[in-house]
């Protein structure tokens, strides 16, 4: 995506610390609830932002909301 790199969510503690994350993006919309959340769950441990993209049906749904940063 642009510029950002894309890893795997099985080093997250090594990611973290190795490029001092402030963020992190779950940029995959078809992933269960169940799954979006084991991930969140082990970053509740860091100090970061979490963000995830919507899946298509909450798109379609209009069960997101667009903010400005």
């Amino acid at each position: 995506i642009s510029e950002l790199k894309i890893f795997s969510s099985l080093n997250i503690k090594t990611l973290i610390k190795k490029f001092e994350l402030q963020e992190v993006l779950i940029a995959i919309p078809s992933m269960s609830e169940d799954q979006k959340n084991k991930i969140i769950d082990k970053l509740k441990n860091y100090s970061v932002k979490v963000s995830s993209l919507p899946g298509i049906n909450e798109i379609a749904k209009g069960k997101f909301k667009i903010e400005d940063r």
